[in-house]
């Protein structure tokens, strides 16, 4: 899904984690703001997530972290601590 370089502004809605065939996230370059959803750590189908250049803040959630599929995850340039 590909829904970055866009105005979209606001948090990622917790409900991206029922999409359990997603296999590839971009929402980079946008204006979206907030926690990144521990919800995304249900995408067990996810290999690539570009998060870069938002103004997310806090810590990626532990939970994205037991994605074994995931190869690729960029959340630089964002105000993410941790």
């Amino acid at each position: 899904m590909i829904i970055g370089y866009n105005q979209f502004e606001g948090p990622i809605p917790g409900e991206f984690g029922n999409l359990s065939n997603l296999q590839y996230l971009d929402l980079a370059l946008g204006t979206l703001r907030g926690s990144i959803p521990k919800e995304l750590g249900k995408l067990k189908r996810l290999t690539t997530a570009y998060l870069y250049l938002n103004s997310f803040s806090g810590k990626i959630p532990y939970e994205i972290g037991n994605i074994s599929s995931l190869v690729y995850l960029d959340p630089s340039d964002n105000h993410l601590s941790g």
